[in-house]
């Protein structure tokens, strides 16, 4: 008897993390404690990560963060933003920083080592799925990407 429960619950389990999978997933935007205060528009966010831009509407200057490639909320997030998935924008940056034409966004590793920098650095912006959100994050732009 005790088997036939242990796997109905595993079952019952892995049937809700299969369904959790394809629920709609958002990016959010997202700034330090005491960090820039206006809400972006997605052609802002284009803007600042497409290097056209350093500085908020506000004016305050802007640091930027992003994933180190091989993480699906990178290519997701590029997707949204600028239409180009993550290798592609690495080439661009490459192209730009080479040329003079910017400065790359800073590279983080985890969701975990984002957070810290946005903690400590109230001139950064970064991306995290929104159900990683903490409660001292400000949450400047949110964008549907489906399942």
């Amino acid at each position: 008897m005790g088997g036939r429960w242990a796997s109905l619950l595993g079952l019952m389990l892995a049937t809700a993390t299969d369904a959790n999978a394809d629920a709609p997933r958002s990016i959010v935007i997202v700034a330090g404690p005491g960090g820039i205060a206006a809400e972006l528009t997605v052609d802002e966010a284009r803007s600042l990560y497409s290097g056209r831009r350093v500085a908020d509407r506000t004016r305050t200057r802007v640091v930027l963060t992003d994933y180190h490639e091989n993480l699906p909320i990178r290519d997701r997030f590029y997707q949204a933003v600028a239409n180009r998935n993550g290798s592609q924008m690495r080439a661009f940056w490459t192209q730009r920083t080479f040329s003079g034409g910017g400065r790359a966004p800073m590279t983080v590793r985890t969701t975990e080592e984002l957070i810290t920098v946005l903690r400590t650095d109230a001139r950064t912006v970064g991306f995290l799925w929104a159900d990683e959100v903490t409660p001292d994050l400000v949450v400047v732009h949110t964008i549907d990407v489906g399942g």
